[in-house]
């Protein structure tokens, strides 16, 4: 993998996995599993893996089940990864986007995450060469997914008016 070029964790790349065997059985689970390049079973959790094998599952995804699915995937990720780390107990809003932030700067040095806190609010912008729609409404599920484990009523809204000349998404995060 290049310098540049996007990563994802192991665990992500299980999630997902998970999901499409929950959400799809057996059936769909092995149409998904045909149109990538590499084995999603001999992924492990504490490897980093080119950003290529995740966006091969969400394209699939968004071509066969469409942008409210991967938001659905995204929520499931978030409070699965969440649930087994238990990063989620007691923590606002703005603590648990900011260890998603962590994990990102840990693992990609290609995407820039701004976090701006609100009164009940948080505004994230997020940028990345390999930033696109399928990975944007992904991430809208994973922050509807920050939510519900913050145990906060809220809503995400999404502006892609800057997706296509920067690749730059804002992510606005509202709870009661």
């Amino acid at each position: 993998m290049s310098g540049t070029e996007g990563k994802v964790a192991g665990t992500i790349l299980i999630s997902l996995r998970e999901y499409s065997r929950k959400k799809w059985g057996v059936a769909g689970y092995e149409d998904m599993k045909n149109v990538l390049d590499y084995e999603i079973d001999k992924i492990a959790p504490e490897r980093i893996y080119p950003i290529s094998h995740a966006g091969q599952i969400l394209e699939h995804v968004q071509r066969k089940k469409g942008n409210d699915e991967l938001v659905r995937m995204g929520v499931f990720t978030v409070q699965n990864i969440g649930a087994k780390r238990y990063f989620a107990l007691l923590l606002p809003v703005k603590s648990l986007v900011e260890k998603i932030k962590d994990t990102i700067d840990k693992i990609s040095s290609s995407i820039e995450m701004d976090i701006r806190d609100g009164h009940n609010s948080v505004t994230v912008t997020m940028q990345s060469p390999h930033y696109n729609d399928v990975q944007a409404h992904f991430w809208k599920g994973m922050y509807q997914g920050v939510l519900q484990m913050a145990h906060k009523k809220g809503k995400v809204d999404m502006d892609t008016s800057g997706l296509k000349d920067d690749h730059r998404v804002i992510y606005m995060i509202s709870w009661d």
